[in-house]
């Protein structure tokens, strides 16, 4: 975060691309996005994997999820506004174009898939830097086969039962909230299926394609798959190019 700070551009935020509608480049909050939220050894690498498969779609993987940090920046420097007292004149504020600079990290991707967001205030960060995205929030019901798969792979912190129990929760409340339910989709590891995938593209606004095998990424405590399976042959087929 120190990095970031010596780093950011402070003058030149002001100068953040314009709020023209429709344009990308400049940065406008039309532009949807499509977010994976895993919980880890839970399936999102192969989610990950057939939504590439549709057409024009690109979509970048994890990223330690940095983007704790930019919300940790935001939420001080709302903090610090707030303060009185002499030590506190003068603090930055988060000006409106706080989102639109974040959401430009993203602009040549469709979105995004990370295993990191599943608390109350990661998730609503979200909300707010993509506020037209689609979230597929991806878990398992069992949390026992899951707590066994994260043991077998290697390098990954396990969690204890109770926190992965409370990061699945916050994932289903988030979709359980009224004004989410028609931006989230709900996709545990267990109800993967042709059919299930197919639902899933309907909902990201591909109604023309259609799941012709499932990849097993990751399996076993591994971080691979079968040649075909990473190179995403054979997995989607669509009959048109454009939703």
């Amino acid at each position: 975060l120190l990095a970031l700070l010596t780093w950011f551009p402070w003058r030149s935020w002001a100068a953040v691309p314009s709020r023209r509608k429709g344009t990308v480049n400049n940065c406008s909050s039309e532009d949807r996005k499509i977010v994976i939220l895993g919980t880890g050894r839970s399936g999102s690498t192969t989610i990950l994997r057939l939504v590439n498969s549709l057409p024009n779609v690109t979509l970048s993987g994890e990223h330690f999820g940095a983007l704790k940090d930019l919300r940790s920046f935001h939420t001080k420097l709302r903090r610090s506004r707030g303060m009185r007292g002499p030590a506190w004149v003068g603090a930055q504020r988060p000006p409106p174009s706080f989102a639109c600079w974040v959401r430009s990290f993203y602009a040549n991707d469709a979105g995004f898939k990370e295993i990191r967001y599943n608390d109350r205030e990661s998730l609503d960060f979200l909300t707010f830097v993509f506020p037209r995205a689609k979230f597929v929030l991806n878990y398992r019901e069992s949390i026992e086969d899951q707590l066994r798969s994260r043991r077998q792979a290697k390098g990954f912190v396990s969690a204890r039962k109770d926190a992965l129990e409370a990061e699945t929760k916050a994932l289903l409340d988030f979709h359980d909230y009224s004004r989410h339910r028609n931006r989230t989709f709900l996709l545990p590891l267990e109800r993967f299926s042709l059919s299930t995938f197919d639902a899933l593209f309907r909902f990201l606004g591909f109604p023309h394609c259609r799941t012709l095998k499932i990849p097993h990424l990751n399996p076993k405590g591994s971080y691979g798959g079968s040649p075909d399976d990473l190179r995403g042959r054979g997995l989607v087929e669509c009959t048109t190019t454009t939703p």
